[in-house]
């Protein structure tokens, strides 16, 4: 059992294959048991979704590489009636 005092939610992370933080993980979502996770791009575009699942992202869009930039996500629990919300950048 894992106890995580606040969710931490990374703001960055830089997909250039230097194996240093090339994925966005939340390792907090793993205390929720449902939950929908969704990343946008600056047109309101999902670029990203995860449903009840923790999985890393490796800022690829329909296996393409998303481009440099700051990206909208909102995380909606059942335990919290506001959703997590914020911006990642993509740093290359």
């Amino acid at each position: 059992v894992h106890v995580y005092k606040q969710v931490f939610i990374p703001n960055a992370f830089t997909p250039n294959g230097d194996n240093i933080n090339d994925t966005w993980y939340i390792p907090a979502l793993n205390a929720f048991r449902e939950f929908d996770l969704y990343v946008y791009n600056r047109f309101g575009e999902v670029v990203y979704h995860l449903k009840n699942e923790n999985k890393r992202w490796d800022g690829k869009f329909k296996g393409k590489d998303l481009p440099v930039g700051a990206y909208t996500y909102a995380i909606y629990t059942k335990r919290y009636y506001k959703p997590f919300n914020g911006t990642v950048l993509i740093i290359r």
